[in-house]
This record gives structure tokens, C-alpha cells and sequence, in this order.
């Protein structure tokens, strides 16, 4: 009998046959897994975004840090602390003007207002300005180049560093750049580097072996035989990173005493516009426009400028054919913009927003702040709009709105377009004021005569009270005997101090309120008074000779000192930019006081 029969006889029970899956259990199995699969790739992937945003919010955080301690820290460094500009008239009256807080000068352009992508801010700094900022790190360039660098006296007293300097932030292209140029401190105190030896300035023209791109042995043919490496010599801001003006015997160097703003402290004061970088050192206007043609290089078509440059960059500068402040702009065909990078002649813009007569220059991208930014906006604090506005808007009411400007000439554009806060220089005259200068006297009390007097104090002139015109009564040589006599609300000046720092209001009068004919003690601080009274010897009784317009009364008038100008207090600094790995838009706006 066969095993398998025995099994069966004896009652076993014979096992079934092994089989494996269905086709449908793998279909199923297999849609399990791709789905967990496809669960796990996007869980993988939202991490991955959640991990690239993450690192992006970090990024632009890093960015947003890095860039507003770094503006902040120039605007605390700022030399121009009491940001009143100056004015020709400002005589101050031997009051306390504050000139050691209004040194260097302090430049906003807004441009066109509806565009956040054109305005420049531009001051002068001081490292060693600890008021609100204890970090005295000075300010770093381009300094050791010969000639300087090999003459010990005219050496800086920091290698390529200096206490001072001007500084200037602008967007250009997606590119915010940080402009730096330093003042130059020798340790010799010499306010130009001099050559002892040939009795001459070395930046003058007719040295022996002037400083000139024609009289450079290597210019032009550096280790590798090609133009424009730094090898070459003979471009004066590829070799240093001073601040310097343009003259017809060569460059002038700015030192720590072109700060000052006095009439005569300073040979080269910076206050005055034509001797800043990136201003036009014949008119002083400043060059922040290029005016075409445009990217395709002919004249009058659609894409013609002007286009928004803001100031020279360090690529522009450094190119072998700038030259400038040295000496005139050239290449080998000729002079480039007549020799003067920064009057309005015509210059052209590539795609990238480099000036292709400039383009390559050596020091490249060297004054490069961020780039991937979207805008950069500054506003000013306005008192009287009580908000942020852009200067020169066109709001009905506020200080520095359009129709409050006092020089509509001034600026990178033409009349039309210019809105320029500029603190300005003493020296300039009277008939070229300050862009913008708001003070009481003029912004705040009514300008309608009917209202309130608008003038200087005036002397009573009939010093005998006869009524008789005589020898030494008129005062001002008007031909007239004159009475002032004055209401509350009336605000004046004292003689001789026209827009000074403070102006006088009467608060209250008794009888005709007559002026005497000596002026009062005027006092020097705001809040305080004086009073003019007929009452001499203070007895409370009209003794002869002191009623002098026979109205049996003591005429007296009370004055309150009230601050005349009206700083700008504060400014409003918004960038926007982009992080360009997570494609997150970060928006930095930081508000910086000025009252310090």
C-alpha cells in the first residue's frame, strides 16, 4: 500500500499545497506603499521648504542686523549733530550757534517721489563721536599708495584708516552701495602731502614728477600686459580713497579742519557743496543722473535716460579713464564728458546699470553694501505735517513740502525736480540759501504783517521827545523819526541777528507799548524774558523825561525768547530686498533720531 493511502486509511488528513499572493493583494500592497512613499516625499518636501524659508527668514534677519547697525552706526557717528543748514545772513549776534555741533554737512536727495529706487543720503562722520555709539573703530580705504605711502610725514596716522570721512549710500540696479572717502589726517599735521625735497605739493600738477597717468612708468601695462589692473598708477581714487576736490593744478585733499564750518577755519570746507564727492566742483551741483542714451547706445530712442546712478561707484572710479579729481577724465580718444565726470553731460548706462565710459574699473563690487534690493526709501520727520514725509512733497501743509523751498535751483535736477535737504556753509550768499531751512520766524508765525510784525527790534528815536528830528536820532538813516510800538503776538529780532537762533515775542505790553532806544539784554536761552519800560529808575512813577509820548502812562513791552530754528529731528530709513535661494521679500525700516 502506498504511504500516502496508509496516511489517508488511518485517518490523517492530507496538507493543501503552498501558494503565494494574489494579484490583487499586490496591487494593493504596492498602492500602499507608493502612497506612504508619496506621503513621505511631500512631508520631505514641505520640510524642505519649511527649511529653506526658515533659512531664508534667517538670511534676510542676518541681512536686515548687519545693514541697519551699519547705517545707524554712520548716522550716530554724523558731525553735523544740530541739523539747522546754515544761511549767509546767520550773523548769530555773538550767540551761541552751535558750530561745534554743525560741522561737515548732512545731504538727503528724494528725486522723484513716487520712486523709492532713486534717493541718496551722503553726510561727513566721525569715529571718535561717542555720544550714542562707544564703538571708536575708524573708517577704513585705500590710503599707502605712492607717493604718500613713501614720504613719512605725509603718511596717514592710521594705515589706510582715518577718524573722518564722507560717506554715501545710494541703489543703483538692485544694488545698494555704501560710498566711503576719507578725510586725510597726516602725521605731520599736514593738510596736504608735500614734497620737501622739490618744495611742492606731490598731487600738484607741475611737480617734478607729477602725479598723472602719462608720467606713471607702469601705467597701462601692469604683469599681465592689459590695462586697468591695479598695477597701474595714475588714477587717483584706484589709488586712494581720499576725499578731494578737483582744481586746475590738481587734486585737494580734505582734512579734519574742512569739517569746520566758520568763514575762515577751513581752506577747503566740506559744507560747501563744490568740494564734496559727487558734486560738480564749478557749480557744486550734484551729479546723481546719467543723461543717455540708453543701453542701446543711440541717441533718441525710448530707453534715453535720465538714469539714476546716485554717485560713481568704486568700479567707475578705478577705471583708467576717470582720472578725475587728479585731473581731467580722458581716454585714448579725448576727453570723456568734457573732462568732468560730474557735470550733466551726456553719459551712457549699460543693461546692469554700469556707465560704459567707466565700466571694469579694478575695484569692483569694493563698496558693495547688499545687493537684491528691491528699494530704498529715506523720509524725514516734518513737525508741522506731524509724520514721516518724503522732502519736497506735495502735501498742503508741512515744512518740507515743495512750496516751502527756498532754493529751487539747487539739486541733481532742474528746478522742477529738486528736493534737497543740504545743511549748506555761511560762505555761500545770500541770494543762493539753503534748499530748505524751517525756523519759526518764518514757518510758524502768520507771514501777513496785519498779523504780527515780521522784523528786527527797532529803536524809539526821539531820544529828547521834542518831535524834532535831531543830530544822531535816525537810527537807521531812514529820514524819519520813528516810534516803534508793538502788540502781543508780534515776533522780532534783536538788531543785527536776522534768522539767529532766537527770536523774541512780545507777551505783554502797558500803555502803547513803545520800544526804548537802546536795545534790551537780550536773553540767550529760550523760555526766558525781558522788559522794555519808561520806567527807569523803577519807582513805578512817570518822572520827567521818561513819558515820552505824553500819554501819562510808562509804555513797557515784555519779551519772550523763543528757538527760532526748528531742526530736523529724524529720519525714516526703508529698505526693501529679496533673498535670493528662498525668494522671500524682506521689508527693513528702522527710525533714527537726529536730537543727540
Amino acid at each position: 500500500m502506498h504511504k500516502t493511502d496508509i496516511l489517508t486509511a488511518r485517518g490523517g488528513r492530507r496538507a493543501a499545497p503552498r501558494r503565494g499572493f494574489t494579484l490583487v493583494e499586490m496591487i494593493v500592497s504596492i498602492t500602499l506603499v507608493l502612497i506612504m512613499m508619496l506621503m513621505f516625499a511631500q512631508v520631505f518636501e514641505i520640510a524642505s521648504k519649511m527649511n529653506g524659508a526658515v533659512r531664508g527668514l534667517s538670511r534676510n534677519d542676518q541681512r536686515s542686523r548687519i545693514l541697519s547697525t551699519l547705517i545707524r552706526g554712520d548716522l550716530e557717528k554724523r558731525s553735523f549733530r544740530h541739523l539747522v543748514p546754515f544761511t549767509n545772513s546767520e550773523t548769530g549776534y555773538g550767540r551761541e550757534r552751535r558750530l561745534d555741533e554743525r560741522q561737515g554737512y548732512f545731504y538727503i536727495s528724494e528725486n522723484d517721489p513716487a520712486n523709492d529706487t532713486d534717493d541718496v543720503l551722503q553726510l561727513t562722520v566721525r569715529s571718535v563721536i561717542l555720544r550714542t555709539n562707544d564703538d571708536p573703530t575708524p573708517y577704513h580705504g585705500l590710503t599707502s599708495a605712492s607717493p604718500i605711502g613713501t614720504v613719512g610725514r605725509n603718511r596717514q596716522e592710521m594705515t589706510n584708516a582715518s577718524n573722518s570721512a564722507e560717506v554715501a549710500y545710494f541703489l543703483r540696479n538692485g544694488v545698494l552701495y555704501r560710498r566711503v572717502v576719507l578725510l586725510y589726517n597726516s602725521i605731520g599735521g599736514r593738510s596736504q602731502p608735500f614734497d620737501d625735497s622739490a618744495g611742492i605739493e606731490l598731487f600738484d600738477v607741475n611737480h617734478p614728477s607729477p602725479y598723472l597717468p602719462a608720467n606713471q612708468s607702469v601705467f597701462s601695462s601692469g604683469p599681465d600686459g592689459t590695462w586697468n589692473t591695479r598695477d597701474d598708477r595714475g588714477n587717483f581714487w584706484k589709488d586712494f580713497d581720499f576725499s578731494a576736490h578737483y582744481t586746475s593744478t590738481g587734486a585737494k585733499l580734505h582734512n579734519e579742519q574742512s569739517l569746520i564750518n566758520g568763514l575762515r577755519e577751513s581752506t577747503f570746507p566740506l559744507g560747501f557743496p563744490p568740494h564734496r564727492f559727487g558734486h560738480n566742483h564749478s557749480t557744486g551741483y550734484p551729479r546723481e543722473f546719467a543723461t543717455g542714451p540708453g543701453p542701446d547706445n543711440i541717441p533718441g530712442t525710448s530707453d534715453d535716460g535720465p538714469y539714476f546712478i546716485g554717485r560713481f561707484t568704486h568700479e567707475e572710479t578705478s577705471h583708467f579713464a576717470f582720472r578725475y579729481p587728479q585731473t581731467s577724465s580722458a581716454n585714448a580718444q579725448g576727453p570723456i564728458n568734457n573732462g568732468n565726470p560730474m557735470q550733466g553731460n551726456a553719459l551712457t548706462v549699460g543693461t546692469d546699470g554700469v556707465v560704459n565710459q567707466y565700466r571694469g574699473g579694478p575695484r569692483r563690487a569694493e563698496d558693495i553694501l547688499m545687493s537684491n534690493v528691491h528699494s530704498f526709501d529715506i523720509k524725514v520727520w516734518d513737525e508741522q505735517a506731524f509724520q514721516f514725509v518724503d522732502i519736497g512733497h506735495a502735501g498742503t501743509t508741512g515744512y518740507y513740502r515743495f512750496t516751502n523751498r527756498t532754493n529751487p535751483v539747487y539739486g541733481p535736477g532742474g528746478a522742477a525736480n529738486n528736493r534737497v535737504f543740504d545743511t549748506w556753509h555761511p560762505a555761500i550768499p545770500a541770494n543762493n540759501p539753503p534748499p530748505f531751512r524751517p525756523t519759526y520766524y518764518l514757518n510758524v508765525v502768520s507771514s501777513q504783517p496785519v498779523n504780527h510784525r515780521r522784523g528786527t527790534w527797532a529803536r524809539f528815536e526821539d531820544t529828547n521827545g521834542n518831535g524834532q528830528l535831531d543830530p544822531g536820532e535816525d537810527f537807521n538813516n531812514n529820514g524819519t523819526l520813528d516810534a516803534p510800538s508793538y502788540s502781543p503776538g508780534d515776533v522780532v529780532f534783536p538788531e543785527n541777528e536776522p534768522h539767529g537762533p532766537l527770536a523774541f515775542r512780545c507777551v505783554a505790553i502797558t500803555g502803547a507799548g513803545l520800544s526804548l532806544n537802546t536795545p534790551p539784554l537780550w536773553p540767550d536761552s529760550a523760555g526766558q524774558r525781558v522788559r522794555e519800560t519808561e520806567d527807569l529808575n523803577n519807582n513805578g512813577q512817570p518822572d520827567p523825561g521818561e513819558d515820552r509820548n505824553g500819554n501819562n502812562q510808562l509804555d513797557s513791552i515784555t519779551w519772550e525768547a523763543v528757538d527760532n530754528w526748528l531742526p530736523l529731528k529724524a529720519i525714516q530709513i526703508t529698505i526693501r530686498f529679496r533673498d535670493p535661494n528662498s525668494e522671500l521679500i524682506r521689508q527693513m525700516t528702522q527710525v533714527i533720531s537726529l536730537v543727540n
